[in-house]
């Protein structure tokens, strides 16, 4: 049984070969052995546990685990990985405080991250009282017990059946899920790699669209027949194996080395694209932990002339369906596929590009773990798996590499309707959506041009209109929502005639339903304001904060903190000033970032010191001489920083 339990007093001789040396710590009880679990645990000393992954038999080092930790005394705890490595996500560790069943980030601002190669990654808890028990993790878990979940949820579809590709090493039944009556066979795969745990989110959303009475998941079902290996490696999911390079080679290098193939499921799966003669080959997985380019999505594989073409075509269509905090993806690859090395095989993406049966695209996705946006989470994921099939519906997907010009004429008709004067473009919009016969995608795209025109008229009520049109339409893109939602503030809030409980209602709507967008909480920020709301509008400055960019954080902070001061708790203003000054402070100083926005940071940087009894006038004038002398200081921000360091000298005056 993976467990240990940790004493307040000198580790027996047993435990202690497991750690680095004996020592006295605070009592906890680390456990794995569960579905998933992975941990090496190296010892106890001053409140600080450190730990590591259990690599088993990977190859080289790499970063997942997965453990339980219970209080058998309150108090905090820090857990340390080993000095030089990354180990955790973007976010820090996924939490679960319910025995797996729901996750969320802890967050990157109670997160450290590494600075050097003398440096560790770790995160703090605090164990409110005995017997409290806590998931860490990684990233958001996907195991067996989650598909199963899907499956019992759909079970009775008419649209799905189960089925076996084969047998595990150890066994076991790999599932396999088979969706829509269509000419065309697509294959879906995941978790080669059995911690790449983010992958499957999106294979699941995918499924969830496709199994759906949508407009895209009807036109899915009637052109493909979908058939999904939810896990290749099932038996290292189980098991919480990194899967990545494991010894002599993992699972998504086992491909074109035909009877010397290593793995079950591998030859199953080329087996299966004989007889089923697939045309897309679509290979799931995750990147590293963090950083660059590992907090993005992107195309990866063989980026042969028309895979590329087909997948620039579905960037495209991704980025219009995509939830927002996924950002958009990317595409890369390598210009040449893949070739067996020995007894090293080649990966699937690569495989398939060159080997399948009739296979017009092969492509390998990776779905970064986390990103700088908190909201990108496990309902993030599904979301974008739902996008990523209506996306898929567009394409045109062929071996030609000549460019796809599907999405070029949308974006072409979209320009065109949004152009010109506004009565203009109301009356081109009106005849377009009154014609028909156009997408319904299209149509959206004309009730967005003349919402936007309405708007500009001021006529707020026939814009809000529109807006609710998109927003509540099957056909509407994701981005064409997103618009809509910033849409419907917008009107609300321009319109002196717009009573509190419809910006109430429309706030429980919006956000209930995901539209976490950081131009709408400005809206609603803006709006609470100016009723004198002000518990309503710092609710909305503290749910924008996550979204914020570098060049907007200070602002809403000093939103947080000006309300702090307004209702009397000096103190807790003076800290939050202070935690303001502490990140903007290096993001300015020596140089401040180039553009427009780069004096508001130094604004927002003197705004906080300026409430801080320890700032001087040295100090401030120090900082406030970046912006005024930045290339780019307009005159009004210019005034505005002057007045600041005037006030601040005035109050230091009268201070003395």
């Amino acid at each position: 049984m993976k467990k240990i339990i940790i004493f307040a007093f000198k580790i027996t001789s047993v435990i202690s070969s497991l750690i680095a040396a004996p020592v006295a710590c605070g009592p906890l009880e680390l456990s794995w052995d569960y579905p998933g679990g992975n941990l090496k645990f190296r010892g106890f000393k001053d409140g600080v546990a450190q730990i590591a992954p259990d690599l088993r038999d990977t190859n080289f080092a790499w970063f997942y685990w997965n453990f339980e930790a219970v209080a058998t005394k309150a108090g905090k705890v820090k857990f340390a990985f080993p000095v030089g490595a990354s180990r955790l996500s973007a976010q820090g560790p996924a939490v679960s405080t319910d025995g797996g069943k729901s996750w969320k980030w802890l967050g990157k601002a109670k997160t450290h991250f590494r600075k050097g190669a003398k440096d560790c990654d770790s995160f703090e808890w605090e164990f409110k009282k005995v017997g409290e028990k806590v998931r860490f993790a990684q990233g958001f878990p996907y195991q067996r017990s989650n598909f199963e979940a899907f499956y019992s949820e759909y079970a009775s579809s008419p649209y799905m059946k189960r089925g076996v590709l084969t047998k595990t090493r150890k066994g076991v039944d790999v599932p396999m899920v088979v969706i829509g009556k269509g000419s065309k066979n697509v294959l879906i795969t995941a978790r080669h790699h059995s911690c790449e745990a983010s992958a499957s989110y999106v294979v699941e959303g995918f499924m969830r669209e496709a199994l759906s009475d949508s407009p895209a998941g009807k036109e899915f079902r009637d052109k493909y027949t979908l058939y999904v290996i939810p896990f290749v490696d099932l038996d290292g999911v189980e098991a919480g194996d990194q899967g990545k390079n494991r010894a002599p080679h993992d699972h998504n290098r086992d491909y074109g080395l035909g009877e010397k193939a290593l793995y079950p499921e591998v030859k199953a799966i080329i087996n299966l694209d004989k007889e089923k003669k697939f045309f897309v080959v679509m290979d799931m997985h995750a990147p590293a932990v963090r950083g660059d380019i590992h907090e993005a999505i992107y195309f990866a594989g063989h980026k042969s002339p028309s895979n590329a073409a087909n997948s620039h075509e579905f960037k495209a269509w991704l980025d219009e369906e995509r939830p927002n905090a996924t950002g958009r993806i990317k595409v890369l690859g390598k210009p040449k596929a893949a070739k067996v090395s020995g007894d090293t095989g080649i990966p699937c993406g690569h495989y398939f590009s060159v080997h399948g049966t009739q296979v017009a695209y092969s492509a390998t996705f990776e779905f970064a773990y986390a990103n700088s946006n908190y909201n990108y989470d496990d309902k993030a994921l599904l979301k974008y798996g739902e996008g990523m099939c209506r996306a898929f519906v567009r394409l045109d997907i062929s071996k030609s590499a000549e460019p796809r010009k599907g999405y070029a004429e949308f974006a072409a008709f979209t320009k065109k309707l949004s152009a010109g004067l506004s009565k203009d473009i109301v009356k081109k919009t009106t005849d377009a959506i009154t014609k028909g016969g156009i997408a319904g995608h299209y149509l959206m795209a004309a009730h967005l041009a003349r919402a936007g025109a309405y708007y500009k008229m001021k006529n707020f009520n026939e814009a809000l209109a529109d807006n609710e049109v998109v927003i509540n339409s099957p056909y509407a893109t994701q981005t064409q929502r997103n618009k809509a939602a910033f849409g419907i503030m917008q009107s609300l809030i321009n319109n002196p005639k717009t009573k509190g409980e419809t910006v109430d209602k429309w706030r429980e709507k919006l956000l209930g339903e995901g539209y976490h967008l950081y131009e709408v909480y400005e809206c609603l920020y803006a709006y609470y304001s100016s009723a004198k709301r002000d518990d309503d509008a710092v609710a909305m400055a503290k749910m924008q904060l996550p979204l914020a960019t570098q060049f907007n954080t200070g602002r809403v902070r000093n939103r947080i903190m000006r309300y702090e001061l307004k209702h009397g708790d000096k103190a807790k203003a003076i800290e939050y000033a202070r935690e303001t000054v502490a990140v903007l402070k290096p993001k300015i100083y020596p140089v401040v970032p180039p553009g427009v926005f780069g004096p508001d940071m130094v604004i927002d940087c003197v705004t906080a010191m300026a409430l801080l009894p320890e700032t001087t006038v040295e100090e401030i004038e120090k900082i406030a001489k970046l912006g005024l002398n930045h290339k780019i200081c307009y005159d009004y921000k210019r005034k505005k920083l002057e007045k600041l360091v005037d006030d601040f000298k005035t109050k230091c005056a009268q201070q003395k």
